[in-house]
């Protein structure tokens, strides 16, 4: 029998591994997302949730992804032929991490923009002197009246239900950048695919000389935007109102934590971040030497993320302040707002900072940098999966990568615009949903079908350290947990849905589900036709490491350590003989020797 396996020169250091996990994790939405949604709903509680959960939960399940293709080293792909009706699974898991890289690009070409728009004088979305705005455009500067009745007083007054559609912000995002009012079907503004244009070259460049370049790209983009982060979390403390606001802003009583807080939408952002179900975990295992420190590089991972989490969760409390000091009203007012967070929040609350614009330009240009790195390690893995499987692929690689890069380019032409937004929503839907079902499928398969005693085991013999009882419980339980997690946010969403674009996630969800499903019936209904039914359930002999030594040890490590522990045993038992001997004879010597 032949054993493939990887020649150390394409496996990673740690350091590179390390890199590319924490570019990973280190998203938009470590950045962003979280702590916008921990502001908005009792920040206080949530970084108190948010840690646990990290530590509690994220650590086992990200450990436990790890552990899974670090020891057969196999990607998100071929993990998946455990067992010969699930091996379809892993494509599931590359359409989502597709939609991920489609997302992360049509994100990241506005932040971009907006970054570029930061360095003009005077800043675009700050005046109302361009074709977009209306003519009550900045009615909160020029109306004192209006500013009173809608933002200071506690009655509701009629026209202040649209009122934030006055702040320039507003008017030149939707009018000017999505074109809301223009009426065309897809509207794409021309500095919107120079941006496009730009991320895609810089994507390129990151991956130009397979994972070497790539190592570097994700250390550039960790700590480059990481110093910026730290930076305007710096600049936000000497502002203005942050004495007087931020207790209120931070929620220290979680009034509104105990209001507002889901457990299970917590839980999904945390394992959204982390990757969890989506393959990516899976691909970075696989690229590691097999006796690495699987599990201190999990908790450096994890514990670096739910330290940042903590701090942008702090920092974005903090931009609330100034803007609540200047209109002598409480942040909650302001968090209640329906803003885009980044594009129209983020300039609507940096405005009251001293030096605006350099603040801006930190936030923009750290948040872009953030999702190239994303891309960028994203689109590597995919080639690597490519270069695997395809020798024409391995022949030219430097070409595909350029047309792969270039069809992003295309295809996500008509997401830069209002209508091609909701497509991108309904993809970050469905993709949250399907990682949450693969979640699961991979607690059941490779854990409790395989047996937890036996995953230990392999644990064990990889990291020379058994697992204790709480990681093999949470190992079980977390198909339980990622279950119920699933169930309340389908139920939540299923029944809040008001929109097209609720009703188009929930159908392309089942869709998904059923194709996966139909597929699995088909094999084994073929299988039980041709009389295979058992094999096409039976675990892939190949399964565990590639390397031939290592797949002869691990098949005697059992018994190896049974004969051990027989060994122990039985010379335990031969000195309690020769103990009980001596005792005896020393009795005898005793009884027989001569009296004095």
């Amino acid at each position: 029998m032949e054993f493939n396996y990887k020649p150390p020169s394409t496996l990673m250091s740690r350091r590179g591994f390390l890199m590319m996990a924490l570019c990973q994790a280190l998203g938009i939405n470590i950045f962003i997302t979280m702590p916008n949604n921990a502001v908005t709903n009792g920040a206080m509680g949530h970084i108190i949730a948010y840690t646990l959960i990290y530590l509690l939960i994220g650590i086992p399940v990200l450990y436990m992804e790890f552990v899974i293709s670090q020891f057969t080293e196999r990607d998100c792909i071929d993990v998946w032929k455990v067992r010969p009706c699930l091996s379809h699974i892993g494509y599931l898991n590359i359409m989502v991490q597709i939609c991920i890289i489609v997302n992360n690009h049509t994100y990241n070409s506005f932040l971009l923009h907006f970054l570029l728009v930061s360095f003009e004088s005077p800043i675009p979305f700050y005046s109302c002197r361009g074709s977009w705005n209306t003519k009550h455009c900045n009615l909160l500067a020029n109306n004192y009246s209006v500013r009173e009745d809608c933002l200071r007083s506690k009655e509701y007054f009629s026209y202040c239900k649209d009122f934030h559609n006055t702040f320039p912000e507003v008017q030149y995002f939707r009018y000017y950048v999505i074109g809301q009012k223009s009426g065309e079907p897809i509207f794409i503004a021309w500095r919107m695919l120079l941006s496009s244009i730009v991320i895609c070259i810089i994507v390129y460049l990151g991956n130009l000389k397979n994972r070497s370049t790539v190592q570097v790209s994700a250390e550039l983009f960790t700590f480059v935007p990481l110093i910026g982060y730290a930076t305007v979390m710096l600049g936000s403390m000497v502002q203005k109102g942050i004495v007087k606001y931020f207790e209120e802003a931070l929620d220290v009583d979680m009034d509104i934590f105990l209001e507002k807080s889901r457990l299970s939408g917590m839980i999904q952002q945390v394992l959204n971040a982390l990757r969890i179900g989506s393959g990516v975990p899976l691909n970075l295992g696989s690229l590691a030497a097999f006796h690495a420190p699987c599990y201190s590089n999990t908790v450096v991972v994890v514990i670096v993320c739910s330290t940042l989490v903590v701090l942008a969760t702090c920092t974005t409390a903090m931009m609330y302040c100034p803007y609540a000091y200047r209109f002598t009203i409480s942040p909650s007012q302001i968090m209640k707002t329906e803003l885009s967070v980044m594009f129209e929040k983020l300039p609507r609350l940096m405005y009251e900072y001293d030096g605006r614009k350099c603040w801006l330009i930190l936030a923009y240009g750290s948040a872009t940098l953030f999702g190239m790195g994303t891309n960028t390690v994203l689109i590597s893995h995919i080639m690597d999966l490519a270069i695997d499987r395809s020798k024409t692929v391995a022949k030219y690689p430097g070409l595909v990568r350029f047309i792969g890069i270039s069809l992003l380019f295309v295809l996500t032409i008509p997401l830069l615009g209002i209508t091609g937004l909701t497509i991108v929503v309904i993809l970050r839907q469905v993709s949250m949903f399907i990682t949450l079902l693969l979640g699961i499928a991979e607690s059941l398969v490779f854990v409790v079908w395989y047996g937890v005693g036996r995953f230990a085991e392999d644990v064990h013999f990889m990291q020379g350290i058994r697992p204790g009882c709480y990681m093999k419980t949470v190992w079980v339980l977390s198909s339980v947990l990622l279950s119920y997690v699933l169930c309340s946010e389908f139920y939540r969403s299923f029944t809040t849905m008001t929109k097209l674009q609720d009703y188009a996630a929930m159908i392309t969800l089942l869709v998904c589900i059923i194709i996966v499903l139909g597929i699995f019936l088909v094999k084994i209904t073929v299988a039980a036709c041709k009389n295979r039914f058992v094999e096409e359930f039976k675990l892939d002999p190949t399964w565990g490491p590639k390397n031939l030594i290592l797949k002869r040890s691990r098949a005697m490590f059992t018994a190896q350590a049974m004969t051990k522990e027989y060994m122990y045993r039985q010379h335990q038992l031969q000195a309690g003989v020769m103990q009980r001997q001596r005792a005896a004879n020393l009795r005898e010597r005793r009884s027989s020797s001569p009296p004095t």
